[in-house]
């Protein structure tokens, strides 16, 4: 009987730890399989994101339309919200060079009240990026510099601050177009405040980035510079702008497009 009974404690012994081990190579496995997928679905959103860069910054507007909601979806089913955003906020973008502001502004309205009842800062931060440029473009300042505040108080919430700079770049430009130079003039204070905090280290890996980000706002700076015939200082500023745009190299951003 004693026997019996441990022949039975025996086998429940190893059934359970067969079961075990199986729990944790069948979870391990499933962690693996989400862990690839993942990066699949990453890489995949990436080069939609880099197809519509392309469509975009080559004014190829039909092209772009075409590949944006399939690519909003496959970013939306898979929760890349970046991406997704980005994608959305390009072509809110290509209506404001197209002229078509109110389209861009309702546009703009809707992603934002979109990522709003989602709690996404990318969202309502592209939002207002392009609430920015279409305001601005329209001379309509005093909104812009309002969406402009509040799309910098999304930055915050964002993770890559490469997107502050582009909002950076984006309004300092609009001010310049626009010779809203006293407006400028303070945007570029705080703008430089917050490239202070990037210094360029050549052995960094990110030194061309970092790069790519000073030499922004020293162009905008001599551009400002030149128009307000300030040129006390100007040629260091434009030393230092080719400094950076040699660190900077191939790494270039397009201008047309939100990062």
């Amino acid at each position: 009987m004693n026997r019996r009974r441990f022949i039975i404690i025996g086998l429940l012994a190893v059934f359970i730890t067969t079961f075990f081990v199986s729990c944790q190579q069948n979870g391990a496995t499933r962690t693996e399989r989400a862990i690839r997928d993942s990066i699949r679905w990453e890489d995949s959103a990436y080069h939609m994101v880099q197809k519509m860069d392309y469509y975009y910054g080559n004014n190829m507007t039909d092209s772009m339309e075409l590949l944006a909601p399939q690519a909003m979806d496959f970013c939306q089913k898979h929760e890349k919200w970046r991406y997704y955003y980005k994608i959305w906020a390009n072509c809110a973008m290509d209506m404001v060079w197209r002229g078509l502001f109110m389209e861009a502004v309702n546009e703009a309205q809707s992603m934002q009240e979109y990522a709003l009842s989602k709690d996404h800062a990318e969202g309502q931060m592209y939002a207002y990026q392009v609430l920015v440029i279409a305001y601005s473009y329209q001379k309509n300042m005093e909104e812009a510099v309002q969406c402009f505040k509040r799309a910098l108080a999304q930055c915050e919430r964002v993770s890559y601050p490469g997107s502050k700079f582009a909002l950076y770049n984006y309004y300092g430009n609009a001010l310049c177009e626009t010779k809203n130079f006293a407006t400028l003039d303070s945007v570029l204070t705080e703008w430089k405040v917050a490239v202070d905090a990037f210094p360029v280290d050549t052995t960094d890996a990110n030194a061309d980035v970092y790069a790519n980000w000073h030499y922004k706002y020293l162009h905008i700076l001599a551009n400002y510079m030149i128009e307000t015939k300030q040129y006390d200082g100007l040629e260091e500023v434009l030393d230092s702008a080719t400094y950076y745009e040699k660190i900077d190299g191939i790494h270039v951003i397009n201008p047309g497009s939100l990062s």
